[in-house]
C-alpha cells in the first residue's frame, strides 16, 4: 500500500509524511502505526492514505471550512478517532497539520506567481486573514513570505544563470 500520496509543491511531488517531516518527529508514518497501540496498522494505514487522498489529492486542506470534524464525516469515523490516529500518525494536531500544508501551498504559488499580490495568494492558500498567514509563516519558515519569496526568487534565478551558462 503507498501511503505517500502526492501533493504537488512547485515541480516535486511529496506525500504527507515527506511535507510534515520537518515539522514534527523526524519518525516515519509507518514505524508510528507499528508502535501505536490504538489500531492494527492495516485500520490506521488506511485512515492515512484515506485522510491523504482527501487532504492532499482533492485539497481539502485549501477549504476554509477544514475542520477535523468535516474530515471526519467525510472519511466516515469519529472525529476523536481521527484526532488521535493524526496524532500518532503524524506527531502533531490537526489545525497546525492544516496549517502546515497551506504554508508548503503558498509557498509554491509564491514562486510560480512572482508577480501576483501576496493579499491574493493568502486566500488561495485558505487563509483568511493577512496577519494570521504572516504570522503562521513565520513561525514555520524564519521569514515572511515576502522575504521568502524574494529569497526563493534569487536563488532561482541564480541557478537558471548557472543552467543557462
Amino acid at each position: 500500500m503507498n501511503m505517500n500520496l502526492s501533493f504537488e509543491h512547485g515541480m516535486a511531488r511529496y506525500g504527507l509524511e515527506e511535507i510534515l517531516r520537518p515539522f514534527s518527529e523526524s519518525v516515519t508514518v509507518k514505524s508510528r502505526v507499528m508502535e501505536s497501540g490504538m489500531l492494527p496498522y492495516g485500520r490506521l494505514g488506511l485512515m492515512a492514505a484515506e485522510m491523504e487522498k482527501i487532504l492532499l489529492e482533492e485539497k481539502f486542506f485549501l477549504d476554509r471550512q477544514c475542520t477535523i470534524e468535516r474530515l471526519a464525516r467525510k472519511m466516515t469515523t469519529n472525529r476523536t478517532y481521527l484526532a488521535e490516529a493524526v496524532h500518532r500518525l503524524y506527531g502533531i494536531r490537526f489545525r497546525p497539520l492544516v496549517a502546515i500544508l497551506r504554508v508548503e501551498y503558498s509557498k509554491s504559488l509564491l514562486v510560480e506567481m512572482p508577480d501576483v499580490n501576496i493579499d491574493q495568494l493568502l486566500t488561495q492558500s485558505g487563509f483568511l486573514y493577512m496577519s494570521q498567514y504572516d504570522r503562521k509563516f513565520r513561525e514555520l519558515n524564519g521569514l515572511t513570505p515576502r522575504e521568502w519569496r524574494h529569497m526563493a526568487c534569487e536563488a532561482k534565478q541564480k541557478l537558471h544563470e548557472n543552467t543557462s551558462d
